[in-house]
């Protein structure tokens, strides 16, 4: 290795900085933060994304570069290693809850639970690395949640300490500044990834920025325990606890029962759920889109079926019902000179909602509206989160068969009610709950109904069998893998 001196730092050259934080946990955001200090002090530039493979012929390429060089890099490479230990390179590294790494990678790569554990992403892709880069001298660990949670003007100062660098007030708040999530989502959108991106897995990337198309779901944290159902959890504790033990993070029991009830699963998860952003799950264009192109239906989510399909479902005259309105952006669509339309939302957005329409701030389950009033009841994406710890309620053991007992009292003898519902291998979330075809007939065992059955397949809605039902399941990228959609009526 060339040996030259700088005085301004009192490193060799080349001299290397590897951000090789875990998976989804900001080690894009340590490396921009990294290369903006260095390049606006003249100091240094950045390499992109290098790989334990790529890295050797990296180095001999710039062998003779008089410059600190920044990389970004996941797996464990043995010659940055062998660098760190010559005093040649030092490490920033940032991590993250497991739990939380495992939900992140799931929506960017589209990858399912059990793919996670099938290609033992847990093990060789989070906690080996884990292991081998925090061993290592000279390296700044930073953990996530107070990374994404605190002002980043202080993570630029511990980069700019780590790697000995005096660096003014002013660019430390400049550099702080233009890497705000917001900033970072104004570049995503502006970038062109189908003509200038780089493909990486499933999704592509800016090679300047190294940010991805879809590089920013949220950024909140315990999205975990509102997404993965709890044998998912304890599949993920069982490898990684002992690690979670280490770090500080809290592990996620069911006291005294290791297959917990559903009681015992909203009992435990009711105080310690975090507020979920609903804006996740609704696809802003969702109305615009047109249901089918013969039995296709493109994404962005189920919304793109399950509306379109209910709204031709609704009487042309009559009082409707729609269960669950807050954040509804089809209710314009069903209000018109022949209806009357109700609203009913546990949460208050009667401000939000469209003029001429009647607010029901209450739930459903005791609710105090009249009996036997109103032509059809709207139930879009809903029952399978009532009574469940969310959405500003209390958890409630057999809410949805509860619920549809109201829905019954509420309905005028020749009513009918249009549902929709999360349809797959039965599976309780923390959250919300999947429908296999068994448990649909179960519910629904006391009213006349049809169902229809669409599952997400070759990157579109399709119309499927029954018998095809079970093979679907949740994608954390985009949606429900199925969607149900039944009509139903009171039994004579």
């Amino acid at each position: 290795m060339t040996q030259l001196f700088s005085q301004s730092t009192g490193k060799s050259y080349p001299f290397w900085v590897v951000c090789c934080g875990m998976l989804r946990s900001a080690s894009t955001l340590q490396y921009q933060l990294t290369i903006t200090l260095l390049t606006k002090l003249g100091l240094g530039r950045g390499l992109g994304i290098q790989s334990a493979a790529s890295f050797p012929q990296l180095f001999r390429d710039h062998i003779q570069e008089r410059a600190i060089l920044v990389i970004k890099m996941h797996e464990y490479s043995d010659d940055v290693e062998a660098l760190v230990v010559s005093g040649n390179a030092k490490l920033i590294y940032s991590y993250r809850d497991i739990r939380d790494v495992i939900i992140s990678w799931m929506r960017m790569q589209g990858w399912s639970f059990e793919q996670i554990l099938e290609r033992r992403f847990i093990e060789d892709s989070c906690l080996y690395p884990y292991e081998k880069w925090t061993s290592l001298s000279d390296v700044l660990i930073t953990r996530y949640e107070n990374l994404v949670n605190s002002q980043l003007t202080g993570e630029v100062r511990r980069i700019a300490a780590h790697l000995g660098l005096d660096v003014a007030e002013n660019l430390v708040q400049w550099t702080a500044n233009n890497h705000t999530i917001e900033n970072q989502k104004a570049q995503i959108a502006r970038f062109d990834y189908v003509q200038k991106g780089v493909q990486s897995g499933a999704t592509s990337y800016n090679p300047d920025t190294l940010l991805h198309n879809n590089h920013i779901w949220s950024g909140a944290v315990d999205q975990w325990r509102e997404i993965l159902s709890a044998e998912e959890i304890n599949k993920v504790e069982n490898i990684a606890g002992n690690w979670l033990d280490v770090v500080g993070y809290s592990r996620f029991t069911f006291h005294g029962d290791a297959n917990p009830t559903l009681e015992a699963i909203r009992a435990e998860t009711e105080v310690s759920l975090i507020s979920r952003s609903t804006s996740a799950l609704i696809a802003p264009q969702e109305s615009g889109f047109p249901l089918t192109t013969g039995l296709v239906c493109v994404m962005p989510n189920e919304r793109v079926v399950e509306i379109p399909w209910a709204l031709m479902q609704l009487p042309h005259n009559g009082t409707i019902l729609d269960i669950g309105s807050c954040e509804a952006t089809y209710l314009s669509t069903i209000v018109n000179p022949g209806r009357i339309l109700h609203c009913l939302d546990v949460r208050d957005c009667q401000a939000d909602l469209p003029e001429n329409v009647y607010f029901h701030h209450q739930s459903l389950i005791g609710n105090d509206l009249p009996a036997s009033y109103f032509d059809a009841i709207l139930v879009l994406s809903t029952l399978e989160h009532i009574g469940l710890p969310h959405y500003d309620q209390q958890g409630l053991e057999n809410s949805d068969v509860l619920a549809l007992s109201e829905i019954r009292r509420l309905l005028k003898p020749s009513g009918s009610t249009i549902i929709t519902l999360p349809a797959g291998r039965s599976k309780l979330t923390l959250w919300y709950r999947q429908y296999s075809p068994e448990d649909i007939k179960q519910l629904f065992a006391q009213w006349q109904y049809t169902v229809d059955y669409w599952g997400f397949r070759g990157g579109a809605y399709q119309k499927i069998d029954e018998s095809e039902v079970t093979s679907f399941d949740y994608d954390y990228a985009h949606g429900s893998g199925a969607v149900a959609c039944i009509v139903a009526r009171i039994l004579a």
